[in-house]
């Protein structure tokens, strides 16, 4: 305890005054030319790589937030399409769309008269 109480008045004892700020010498045409420059450059090698963080960031983000949901949540719930039909009805589905495809029937052919 006591090197600290030591330590603490020399800091006291030692510090400086304060004392004004100095005006710097003007800058030339040069060094203002050199130094907006270099602030162009600077934020013209920035901002993209900004950008490309940013955008890596959301992406990060929206596959954490979907893996965690898939993990906690809807791996439970979630079983994937179902088959609307039997293997019957969606073989004649695929034949109609093969035939209007191909030109061998028209749309006006399959349409129910009461939708016209």
């Amino acid at each position: 305890m006591r090197p600290i109480v030591v330590l603490v008045v020399l800091m006291l004892l030692v510090q400086e005054s304060a004392a004004w700020a100095q005006t710097a010498a003007p800058e030339s045409a040069a060094e203002q030319v050199t130094y907006g420059a270099g602030s162009v450059l600077g934020t013209v090698l920035y901002t993209p790589l900004k950008a490309g963080l940013c955008a890596l960031g959301g992406a990060a983000s929206a596959f954490l937030f979907f893996s965690l949901y898939w993990v906690l949540s809807g791996r439970k719930w979630f079983k994937g399409p179902k088959v609307m039909g039997t293997p019957e009805e969606l073989r004649a589905i695929e034949r109609e769309l093969d035939e209007l495809e191909h030109g061998r029937i028209h749309l006006e052919d399959i349409v129910p008269t009461d939708l016209k």
